[in-house]
């Protein structure tokens, strides 16, 4: 009788589970509109966005509380402006029929065209020092911009005949690496020479399948999606490459209830943000990038995106900017401003620092399939947060690094350092900071 008790209360806790999960807004909340109506990207820098709305131009709009922003500046630009990169004093812009305008934008009040490179029909584009990487159909193309008034040539660059008949679909870089994804591959090119790039690595074996901005970056890693079934939903897919020649994948996870090819891709600090039209936005917990942990949704039924336009998105601390509304849409559409409520521990309150060390009981418990762990720090300390089973072996690492003062939030989703899958149980977590130490217990249903 006991047996039969536990299990029910086993599927409850199951069901119960799956209803909160499956919510339209998952640690997430809408706290503003901005820009256009008919925006359709986006980009950040410092306190001012600069959005692109298609036949007008470029709006920049002071965000230094996103929940009041205002236009202060705008330039009016040739051609259908689909795409804007900020890249120190200056955006770039990419336009259906007028090439790429460069915009001086060093004074946010009076933005002026610069200059401009005359090419047309560029699907997506990257930028590092003094050169800029422009994607057409199965071309790369690199130009200087040193000089951002008058950019030097345009150089082509052809891939080898295992590549040239599939279109480029992403590509990124940092410092002398650049990343180009393909439908069924991505490769690692070495731009020492950015007129003539080597390639270095390619990974394939997943059908790499999203569009434009598809490879985010951070210092060590690059993030895409992929289909590997194409009735089926998207994963989301981990690379090292703390040593790009030698790139591998590490980790990939199904996000549930995510069909179509994304958008756009961007990682800030420990999250990642996957975007398409249909399905809207997820967050994905990069902490621990061997262990990716899907952890937030903003839901394309609550608003913000418009499934005849790609959605964008950029990032300023915990706020998410997705461009791609339209007038007519569900709100005032424009760009739609989303809080990561597990980048904020004090919501709309001030901060403040923790007076003291703590470890807070995970919730929820019993978990499945993820769980919050929070804990507050009131100094800079060296912090390991270790998950051990029940005979006291060690399982993961969830954090291992020097930390400044403040509140934290960390997820884990029931998998060991290897990505395994465990097994119900008893598990216990252990913080310890300076002189600090404490152990929680949690209970992982399976």
């Amino acid at each position: 009788m006991d047996k039969r008790l536990c299990l029910i209360v086993i599927m409850v806790l199951l069901i119960w589970f799956e209803s909160v999960l499956g919510h339209e807004s998952w640690n997430t909340t809408l706290v503003g509109y901005c820009g256009p109506d008919t925006s359709l990207d986006v980009d950040i820098n410092g306190s001012y966005a600069y959005v692109v709305d298609g036949s007008r131009g470029l709006h920049i709009l002071d965000i230094s509380d996103p929940t009041i922003s205002a236009e202060i500046g705008f330039c009016s630009i040739s051609g259908w402006a689909w795409d804007v990169t900020l890249e120190g004093n200056y955006a770039y812009v990419l336009t259906e029929n007028s090439g790429l305008r460069i915009i001086d934008v060093s004074d946010p009040t009076s933005p002026t065209e610069s200059g401009f490179i005359d090419v047309d029909s560029i699907q997506a584009m990257a930028l590092e020092g003094d050169y800029t990487y422009l994607v057409f159909d199965s071309l790369l193309i690199t130009v200087n911009i040193s000089d951002p008034s008058g950019p030097g040539e345009l150089v082509y660059h052809n891939f080898p005949p295992d590549h040239d008949e599939l279109d480029i679909l992403g590509v990124n870089v940092s410092g002398n690496y650049i990343y180009v994804s393909f439908y069924f591959c991505m490769l690692v090119l070495d731009m020492s020479d950015p007129t003539d790039p080597e390639e270095v690595q390619h990974l394939s074996g997943y059908d790499l399948y999203s569009f434009d901005k598809c490879v985010a970056l951070s210092s060590t890693h690059a993030y895409m999606t992929y289909k590997s079934d194409l009735g089926g939903s998207c994963s989301f897919l981990s690379i090292d490459i703390n040593d790009p020649v030698n790139a591998s994948i590490l980790e990939s996870i199904e996000l549930d209830s995510l069909y179509y090819k994304p958008d756009d891709i961007a990682v800030s600090d420990n999250y990642a943000y996957v975007l398409n039209t249909w399905d809207g936005l997820r967050i994905i917990d990069i902490s621990a990038p061997s262990i990716p942990v899907d952890c937030g949704s903003y839901n394309s039924d609550s608003g913000p995106y418009n499934p005849d336009n790609r959605s964008r998105v950029a990032i300023s601390g915990e706020h998410i900017f997705v461009a791609g509304g339209v007038e007519g849409t569900d709100g005032p559409g424009g760009v739609y401003i989303i809080r990561n409520d597990l980048a904020v521990v004090t919501s709309d309150e001030a901060y403040s620092i923790p007076q003291f060390y703590s470890l807070e009981q995970n919730y929820p418990n019993p978990f499945n399939p993820v769980t919050s762990i929070r804990y507050d720090l009131p100094e800079q300390s060296t912090v390991s947060l270790i998950i051990y089973d029940i005979r006291g072996h060690e399982m993961v690492t969830l954090g291992n690094a020097e930390k400044p003062p403040g509140n934290y939030n960390v997820q884990w989703n029931g998998r060991d350092e290897l990505g395994k899958q465990l097994s119900t149980g008893v598990y216990f977590c252990r913080m310890a900071a300076g002189n600090f130490s404490q152990t929680i217990k949690m209970v992982y249903l399976r």
